[in-house]
């Protein structure tokens, strides 16, 4: 049986839309990936993402994944959610790295790389009411950007 694929992105402000591009397609499967995580509504196979938002809620809104995690914890978690990712992309595309990102001259953060396209998502902590964005998840804003891999 054949499988339809219809390409649908999720926008900031949580709505379906017709994605123009496969970046799109894929950034906007890795948004719903990392979201999915968050909250005990929306659970999809993925232990590590939970496991990433669970570190991030209780190492503190100041403290930064490089730093308050050591490294034999987090390569583990960028393994899971390497395996994840690809798990959850199925043919749409792979992903060859995951990386956790957050140091003194880096925001917090998750890394996703392609071939041809680095996906970059950063939480910026803002307390309720003041500075919280559409499709903030709790206390934390969802800023993403895409680069090209020369």
């Amino acid at each position: 049986m054949a499988v339809l694929r219809v390409p649908l992105t999720l926008t900031s402000a949580g709505i379906l839309e017709r994605a123009g591009t496969e970046e799109n397609i894929i950034g906007s499967r890795l948004r719903l990936f990392i979201v999915s995580g968050a909250g005990e509504y929306l659970r999809l196979p993925s232990p590590g993402i939970r496991a990433l938002w669970i570190q991030l809620y209780n190492m503190g809104i100041t403290a930064r994944f490089c730093d308050a995690m050591r490294e034999d914890e987090r390569i583990p978690l960028e393994n899971t959610l390497l395996n994840e990712i690809n798990f959850w992309l199925e043919d749409i595309a792979t992903i060859y790295e995951v990386k956790l990102l957050g140091d003194e001259q880096t925001d917090n953060g998750i890394l996703f790389r392609t071939k041809t396209r680095q996906f970059i998502f950063s939480f910026h902590y803002a307390r309720t009411g003041h500075g919280l964005q559409r499709g903030a998840v709790g206390p934390w804003n969802i800023i993403e950007s895409s680069n090209v891999i020369i």
